[in-house]
């Protein structure tokens, strides 16, 4: 009996070390798909003076990208990740510039006598939304990428300053002094229909709106100091992230919406730190007796369109004249009998009867499959695996169980 349950354990032991190979792929497979973030820019005097740098999310690999004797900061990222707009004074007033990720390619996009600054790409990385205080105070303005087309859009005897696009670019969220304390207002993209979203005898400013479009992260100081807090689009559902006596600001989201980067002074000096979009998990990046801030998330670019691949075969390959029919099987008959190896089934189109000829090099096209295709056709795969493994497994355990319980009657 003993030999028997024994033989029984190990059966099973053998089907369960079996089924988990299957779902260990399908769990490495859904982690695969997950998306992830990019690096995040940050300003800091750590070396004399205010330079752009950028670090991996964790905050390791911290690298300088602007060197000079000036100030660079307010530094901003294209959605896709290959360019960051910021200010700078090199040039003997605060102006714009834009240079690549890696902080090569620097170039001045603004120029006039004064104050120019707080870009931010639009979402489809052709405009940039900016202060200036190019008549008088501070005002938004948009632009074309490269420097062209610069159009006011609020106009005031107020301060109005940190503009931020919606993430489907129809509308600029952005600070203001017009009814007496800063206040967060949106507006259409075309500087119409400005309309305030929050309230109160304290200031309420510096938001970032989310990637996915529902939610702002913002600064108040409404409960006796400056905290950051998350509302949704229209202003409603208004709630604390920190909680701490010390400034916490400059919020800006992860390009998934599930983290925000901030500033805080909490452990003497300022410094970024990260927290999931709940407010938990609030964890210190940067480390230093300098200051760091104003950091921001890379954009990320969009999943690339699938492309044919084109093979090429090698020349000097014998004429030959296939006569294709209308239907879906072509019908070649070649003068010679040339290898050919086709890497997909072409599609016929039955309206017309083409003569084509090999004198030139022939070409087979590739498509390569989409990603929601391929995670299917993964997904249906190891689906597969897993009920044929079952089978298998319950066939073994059955046969084995028969010829046990033969040798016991014999």
């Amino acid at each position: 009996m003993m030999k028997y349950l024994s033989f029984c354990r190990i059966a099973f032991s053998i089907l369960i070390c079996l089924l988990i190979i299957p779902f260990a792929s399908l769990v490495v497979t859904a982690d695969a798909g997950l998306k992830v973030n990019g690096k995040i820019s940050f300003q800091s005097d750590r070396d004399g003076n205010l330079e752009i740098y950028v670090m991996n999310p964790d905050g390791s690999g911290q690298t300088r990208l602007t060197n000079n004797s000036a100030e660079d900061w307010n530094d901003s990222w294209s959605p896709d990740g290959t360019k960051i707009v910021f200010t700078s004074n090199r040039d003997g007033n605060y102006e714009i510039y834009v240079m690549n990720a890696d902080g090569s390619g620097q170039t001045r996009l603004t120029n006039n006598n004064s104050y120019d600054g707080q870009a931010r790409f639009s979402p489809d990385g052709t405009r940039l939304v900016f202060v200036s205080g190019r008549d008088g105070n501070w005002e938004i303005y948009v632009m074309n990428a490269d420097g062209s087309g610069q159009i006011r859009l609020t106009n005031g005897n107020y301060i109005d300053g940190v503009p931020c696009w919606s993430p489907d670019g129809t509308k600029i969220q952005f600070d203001s002094d017009r009814d007496g304390t800063y206040q967060i207002y949106v507006m259409n993209a075309d500087g119409s229909e400005q309309t305030r979203l929050t309230n109160g005898n304290y200031g309420n400013g510096e938001a970032d709106w989310a990637p996915d479009g529902t939610r702002f992260a913002f600064g108040s100081g409404r409960d006796g100091n400056y905290e950051l807090y998350v509302m949704n689009a229209d202003g409603s559902g208004q709630m604390r992230l920190t909680n701490n006596n010390n400034s916490d600001e400059n919020a800006k989201w992860s390009p998934d919406s599930t983290k925000i980067v901030f500033e805080s002074d909490r452990d003497g000096n300022d410094e970024i730190y990260v927290m999931n979009a709940d407010g938990s998990g609030q964890t210190r990046l940067t480390n230093n007796s300098a200051s760091d801030r104003r950091a921001a998330w890379q954009g990320l670019p969009p999943s690339p369109t699938p492309t044919p691949t084109i093979t090429t075969t090698p020349t000097n390959i014998p004429t030959v004249t296939p006569t294709i029919t209308p239907t879906a099987t072509p019908t070649v008959t070649p003068t010679t009998t040339p290898t050919i190896t086709p890497t997909s089934t072409p599609t016929i189109t039955p309206t017309q009867t083409p003569t084509i000829a090999s004198t030139s090099t022939p070409i087979t096209q590739t498509p390569s499959p989409t990603p929601g295709s391929s995670q299917s056709a993964n997904l249906g795969f190891i689906i597969g695996i897993i009920v044929a493994v079952i089978v298998i497994g319950l066939i073994i355990f059955f046969v084995l169980l028969r010829r046990r319980r033969s040798r016991v009657k014999s």
